[in-house]
């Protein structure tokens, strides 16, 4: 069993670099922190206002700066820097509006930061930080849609969703980067994208010059939304509430599109909602909520896929899993709002637990509150 709270070894970097504990078997290099954000107050029995770090292999939770004024929803590395987004004004005192960077020492705005609604995904795609959530215009005017790019020093438009600005309920929530060098977009959106006249509803695919919806999207459920997009063995996967995608049966709520239709990944027992999804190896993890995945006992909130069969992580999880990631030595960090593993081993988690293969282990206490994002930095 590995450690509560060491993570000997290697970690992968948000950008795909490793990094080496001091400890690993080739020594040196530096030591990458666990990242978790949402809407907690205490990490680990110490003080942090939703979003706090493990800086060390052995270390215990700790509050960068002052924290954020609201939820932090999702986050992202890049240009060496931690980016977090969410339903926040101020990130460690600074007015931030929805969206900050993290140095390691201190929170900076981005512009005039996000001036509606609320960010809910930060994905890096060809050099660039890109941005969605139910927004309309970034930098204090600036004509966005629901998607926006950061380069680093200054905003630009990607004009995704209703141009015009449109609803408060339409929203960008997952975006990939694709093996291709494409783009994938999901959430809760039926708009003309860029208002070039082409219908995008809930998935959208961006080839560089223009969007498609495949094979008919996704169908209606209440509420219908595509929550999490992954690329798994060359077909695109997604998840979330959705009563079906393409009009194919069996494919509510989680399935694949091999490049012309969408295929069920499961026969029985859909879950209820797909709100994470992780590769680690040839395996694809999902989290969510759901009880027995394609009827597998203890597949319970989260389950592994091995590429033939789905399987249970020990007794599955008490409540929703949010979010999770992979390090490079197959851990597998998972966050949300689950408080222990479910009977019979009944661990305490506490919102942030960890799968190492074999058992559940907490990380430092966990939090009193639930955790949405979890990121490496």
């Amino acid at each position: 069993m590995v450690p509560t709270t060491n993570f000997d070894s290697f970690f992968q970097g948000g950008a795909g670099d490793y990094e080496e504990s001091p400890r690993g078997a080739r020594g040196g290099g530096r030591i990458p922190s666990i990242v978790i954000c949402g809407d907690f107050s205490m990490a680990g029995g110490n003080s942090a206002t939703r979003i706090a770090e493990i800086p060390t292999t052995d270390g215990t939770w700790q509050s960068l700066s002052t924290g954020l004024s609201g939820v932090g929803r999702k986050m992202e590395v890049f240009q060496n820097k931690l980016y977090v987004t969410g339903s926040f004004a101020t990130a460690g005192g600074i007015s931030v509006d929805r969206i900050a960077s993290w140095d390691g020492i201190t929170f900076a705005p981005l512009g005039g930061g996000l001036d509606f609604g609320s960010g809910n995904v930060l994905r890096v795609h060809q050099s660039k930080l890109y941005v969605g959530g139910n927004i309309n215009t970034v930098d204090d005017g600036l004509a966005t849609g629901k998607i926006a790019i950061w380069d680093g020093s200054a905003w630009s438009a990607f004009i995704f969703g209703d141009p015009q600005g449109g609803s408060t309920n339409l929203e960008c929530i997952t975006l990939i980067s694709a093996s291709d060098g494409e783009l994938w977009a999901g959430g809760q959106f039926t708009a003309q994208a860029g208002g070039a006249g082409t219908t995008i509803g809930k998935i959208g695919h961006w080839d560089g010059s223009s969007w498609t919806q495949p094979n008919g999207g996704v169908l209606f459920t209440s509420p219908p939304r595509v929550r999490r997009i992954i690329e798994y063995k060359g077909e695109i996967w997604l998840g979330g509430t959705f009563s079906s995608a393409g009009g194919v049966s069996g494919t509510a709520n989680l399935c694949k599109f091999d490049g012309t239709v969408f295929v069920p990944v499961y026969t029985t027992n859909a879950p209820t909602s797909i709100l994470a999804m992780e590769i680690i190896g040839d395996d694809l993890y999902v989290g969510g909520n759901f009880t027995n995945l394609d009827g597998v006992s203890g597949a319970t909130n989260i389950a592994r896929f091995d590429g033939v069969n789905w399987n249970a992580l020990g007794d599955g999880l008490s409540s929703t899993v949010q979010d999770m990631i992979a390090t490079s030595d197959d851990l597998l960090v998972t966050v949300g709002g689950f408080l222990s593993t479910n009977t019979p081993s009944s661990i305490t988690l506490n919102r942030v637990g960890f799968w190492d293969g074999t058992t559940w282990a907490i990380i430092d206490g966990g939090t009193n509150g639930l955790v949405r994002g979890v990121v490496l930095f």
